[in-house]
């Protein structure tokens, strides 16, 4: 009865039933982005990644700015996951204002993987103050701990104008636990691929790090300085979350709308 059950959950997690019949899902996004460093069991997001509007803006001086909504739909038995987005200009340069325009395109998620747009993010969500009585939930890029003092990161900004885009995975193994330890030692992996080329560049090194404290936010910074003159930050908030900095720059920086 099992072995039943897993075989009917393995087949239903490959299709969608949809009213025009049986169609094919994706294949996971470690699959399809041929992704080598991912750990196992990554943690799933939360509900509040779904049902929350998400909001970013951009306000210049000189006028034309924009405010812009998501809304993260879930992948179901009959329908893949959807990211609405909802552009609304503001401050226009000219006395023509801008209509609103909504836009719905494929989402998929695998754990904190957010894919959308040609683009690939890890995200989690995190309470900041940005004033007001309450703090405010926030999703951002991050770095995952999806093993014991295994951090992991993955990032693509979607296709340049040649069409072609660059993925990047980094991946930190540490010896000695970086929120208990001032300094010891960690395996930098990482692994950099055109998303149009078979294979790319990996490296691996094992190194010292050493930890830089903030007492104003209580955060620490973890600095690994590399053979090859690269180096990466881990910096791990007071909350447990961190970001490895030497990827290239995240996009994803949202805060939640208040209800």
């Amino acid at each position: 009865m099992v072995s039943l059950t897993m075989c009917l959950s393995a087949a239903l997690g490959s299709i969608y039933v949809t009213p025009e019949g049986v169609k094919p899902r994706p294949a996971p996004i470690p699959t399809r982005w041929r992704l080598q460093l991912v750990p196992r069991d990554l943690p799933p997001l939360p509900d509040s990644f779904y049902t929350t509007t998400w909001q970013r803006s951009y306000d210049p001086r000189q006028g034309g700015g924009w405010i812009e909504t998501f809304r993260f739909g879930r992948d179901t038995l009959t329908t893949p996951g959807v990211v609405t987005i909802d552009h609304i200009p503001y401050r226009p340069r000219h006395e023509q204002q801008e209509k609103a325009t909504t836009r719905k395109v494929p989402l998929a998620v695998y754990g904190p993987l957010v894919e959308f747009e040609g683009q690939l993010q890890m995200v989690a969500i995190a309470d900041r103050n940005l004033g007001g009585d309450k703090p405010t939930p926030v999703l951002r890029a991050t770095a995952i701990e999806g093993l014991k003092n295994v951090w992991y990161q993955a990032w693509c900004a979607g296709p340049g104008s040649n069409g072609k885009a660059l993925v990047e995975e980094c991946r930190l193994e540490f010896a000695d636990d970086p929120r208990d330890k001032d300094e010891g030692r960690v395996t930098v992996r990482y692994s950099n691929r055109m998303t149009d080329e078979p294979k790319g560049e990996a490296a691996e090194f094992e190194v010292g790090f050493k930890v830089v404290k903030s007492d104003r936010d209580k955060s620490r910074s973890v600095r690994m300085p590399l053979p090859n003159g690269r180096a990466y930050i881990l910096s791990l908030g007071e909350n447990g979350q961190g970001a490895i900095w030497g990827l290239s720059r995240p996009l994803v920086d949202l805060r939640a709308v208040k209800k």
